[in-house]
């Protein structure tokens, strides 16, 4: 190789050369510039400040101007949030500016170099070369009226990056750190994807216009929010609530159009839904921020405006502008379909659904008037209880009773509403509830086709509930208020109890020494845990409700005596049917709960079997129809004479076997073949055989068994089992007699 041709080798190496330092390391980002500056430790990376004015500081910056690609934008901060000013007005995350601010306050420089004039490469790079003379970007700063601005150029090859400040002829190698923050990132990705935090309290007037027509105007008076409307009409506070939790969890998912020429393009132009808020603020802040506008001369508050428009065309998010009063840029942005449609809501979803705001625990009286006339007139005393006022009935009031009637009229809530009160007519009846915090509070009920309508006076919208159980309450006789209390009996009292059912079984119960304290006569054994549950349900006894005459007993009713050690006696006597039911003294007939007339239908003799244990049996046979099988224990385990047995089916059979409890004691009947279900067979390991024949029957819950032998007792021979006895006794039967078998 000649000296010629090496000197041209030299030359192409240099351009080569300077193209990567000037060109593709120019092009690196902002954050590759970084990583490559923290590999190459040969240039200190601490360096001196680029500025050195001490008015200069990050906290002080309160505006930055920043043009890059041809599009600028400004920033402006108030209070400690940042603010997009320029092309539009947007909120801010703060930490991108606070960023870009501290970045540029504070900082550095390796390296001052004055360009040359040419754009050769040499051993000066040029401003062209440095990319100073069209920079990426172009950022000012400023603190009150004073500003302060940078030309950011190319990227060197050792991470750092070409910055010069305006008005000076030097050029500085700088950190590469506020490169990344303002080149890598698109400026619309400083905007908070957040709309705010908003709630409630902190708000005054919330406006829902829909592209429906509906319009929904609410305000706030003294803490709690009302419809603005002619009438009062209330609010629910909790729904509205809601809505502002809504509104706070709205998620911007991306920037479409700054300042659209066209807004019909995304459906804004006729909104899908508008929603209107106004909160209230300090003067300074209500202040524009760009000082462009100062409203502070006729109001303390600022208006947000939220538009929805159309979907997008996947149907998953909602075009939608946010901007408040004043301002005359709009952003158009994305938010999620759903979330956007559950801000949608219509007057109804806002109204209190009470029927009144009073308290249960404040009523001291309620009068309810009918035709002129007062038909129920109820006084209360914190100390001493309800009572009758006039005009009084003959009989003393229920607690309970009224005290779940008034619980109930106070917690009442409609289903609908309506507005059109002068096309309810008169009124059925008007309910006057005094009250001890809010004065008298009346209210008339309207009959409403199979519903009834309850409108508070001083309110414009009419409450629609559905049933007429309370309103029968309120207008029906006072008797369904009557002391429902039929009898107060301690255990201690009694002395002997007579219990004849309507199949004339009779059972006498005396005190006694055993360990229950009682004894039922010609029985040894007994069901003490049921006794004990009847004489509870003494202490006291009360009806579920009053009959208007009296009931005559017949003698299939079952009929309680009892026998008192003061030489009282008192009968109860039931129909175990309807529950209907008169004791001695009472007049009027009432009704009972029904589990009490299931403890005086009861079977209190003994209802165990007292059959062999599961250790005890040795076999059970079960045959119905023609098939039969066989179930035997082998150890631990259980065998069939039809092969391979379920171990858990066949524990069950004599596991229930073993515990059956009778339902109750019957009569035996005359069988013949064709009424047996099936027959149960047990063998011990002694030998002593036990015979169950279950009957056929249409009852769902009971099956007639008749057991052979007794047992010692002749009214063991028959009985009733619940049919989840019988079920689990006759599964091996069952699964043979299955047509997959």
């Amino acid at each position: 190789m000649n000296f010629k041709t090496t000197i041209v080798l030299f030359i192409l190496l240099a351009i080569v050369g300077g193209y990567f330092y000037f060109v593709e390391y120019g092009n690196m980002t902002g954050y590759e510039a970084h990583e490559l500056q923290q590999d190459n430790q040969t240039i200190d990376s601490i360096g001196d400040p680029v500025f050195t004015d001490d008015a200069l500081t990050g906290d002080q910056i309160d505006r930055i101007e920043l043009t890059r690609g041809g599009r600028s934008i400004t920033a402006q901060k108030q209070g400690d949030q940042w603010y997009q000013t320029k092309p539009v007005r947007f909120k801010l995350d703060s930490y991108t500016p606070d960023a870009v601010a501290n970045q540029f306050a504070d900082l550095r420089y390796v390296q001052r170099i004055a360009p040359n004039t040419t754009d050769e490469v040499a051993d000066t790079p040029s401003v062209a070369q440095m990319g100073l003379e069209k920079p990426r970007a172009v950022v000012t700063v400023g603190i009150g009226d004073k500003t302060w601005t940078l030309k950011l150029g190319r990227l060197a090859v050792d991470g750092h990056g070409y910055a010069q400040v305006e008005g000076e002829d030097t050029a500085y190698v700088v950190e590469p750190a506020i490169f990344g923050t303002l080149l890598d990132q698109q400026t619309n990705d400083w905007r908070s994807k957040s709309l705010g935090s908003f709630d409630a309290a902190g708000s005054d007037r919330i406006t829902l216009h829909t592209s429906d027509g509906d319009l929904i105007d609410l305000h706030k008076l003294e803490g709690t929010w009302w419809f603005d409307t002619d009438t009062v009409q209330r609010t629910n506070q909790e729904a509205i609530s809601e809505l502002f939790t809504t509104l706070s969890g709205v998620w911007i998912t991306g920037f479409i159009e700054d300042n659209p020429d066209n807004l019909n393009l995304y459906g804004l132009d006729n909104p899908h839904l508008e929603l209107i808020l106004q909160t209230p603020v300090s003067p300074e802040i209500y202040s524009d921020v760009s000082g462009s506008a100062d409203h502070t001369s006729t109001s303390n508050t600022l208006t947000h405006r939220l538009k929805v428009g159309r979907t997008d065309l996947e149907g998953k998010a909602r075009y939608a502008t946010w901007s408040r009063d004043g301002e005359t840029t709009l952003a158009v942005f994305t938010i999620d379909a759903a979330t956007a449609d559950s801000l949608k809501r219509n007057t109804d979803d806002l109204r209190d659904p009470r029927v009144s705001t009073v308290d249960a625990k404040d009523v001291r009286g309620l009068t309810v008037t009918q035709n002129g006339e007062t038909t129920l007139h109820i006084l209360r005393d914190p100390q001493t209880g309800y009572r009758f006022g006039e005009p009084k009935p003959a009989f003393e009031i229920d607690y309970s009773t009224t005290h779940a009637l008034i619980r109930k009229l106070c917690e009442l809530e409609s289903t609908a509403y309506t507005t059109a009160l002068n096309d309810l007519g008169e009124p059925v009846a008007q309910v006057t509830l005094g009250t001890a915090t809010e004065g008298d509070v009346k209210l008339a009920i309207h009959r409403t086709g199979d519903n009834h309508t309850f409108i508070t006076e001083g309110e414009g919208v009419g409450y629609i509930v559905e049933g007429g159980d309370l309103v029968q309450q309120l207008t029906g006789p006072s008797l369904s208020l009557r002391k429902r209390t039929i009898l107060d009996v301690a255990a201690e009292e009694i002395s002997r109890i007579s219990l004849r059912r309507g199949d004339n079984v009779t059972y006498e119960f005396t005190t006694g020494d055993t360990e229950s304290g009682w004894t039922l006569a010609e029985h040894t054994d007994f069901e003490d845990t049921t006794l004990d549950a009847l004489i509870a349900g003494l202490n006291p006894l009360r009806a579920t409700d009053w009959l208007a005459e009296p009931v005559t007993p017949s003698a299939d009713w079952t009929a309680l005596s009892l026998e008192l050690k003061d030489g009282t006696t008192t009968e109860l006597q039931t129909d175990p049917v309807s529950r209907q039911a008169t004791v001695t003294g009472a007049g009027n007939g009432f009704i009972l709960s029904q589990p009490f007339v299931d403890l005086l239908t009861a079977e209190y003799r003994d209802r165990s079997l007292h059959l062999p244990s599961v250790n005890q049996i040795e076999s059970i046979r079960l045959y119905g129809g023609s098939v039969a099988v066989t179930l035997s224990r082998d150890g631990q385990q259980y065998i069939s004479d039809h092969g391979e047995v379920d171990q858990a089916m066949a524990a069950k059979t004599f596991d229930t076997l073993a515990g059956l409890r009778v339902q109750r004691y019957v009569a035996p009947l005359h069988i013949i073949p064709e009424m047996i279900d099936f027959t149960l067979e047990a063998t011990t390991q002694d030998g002593d055989k036990v015979t169950l024949r279950v009957l056929s029957g249409d009852d769902p819950e009971l099956a007639t068994v008749t057991i052979d032998p007794d047992h010692g007792a002749d009214y063991k021979g028959w009985f009733t089992l619940r049919k989840s006895y019988v079920q689990a006794l006759r599964t091996a039967l069952t699964d043979l007699q299955s047509p997959t078998k």
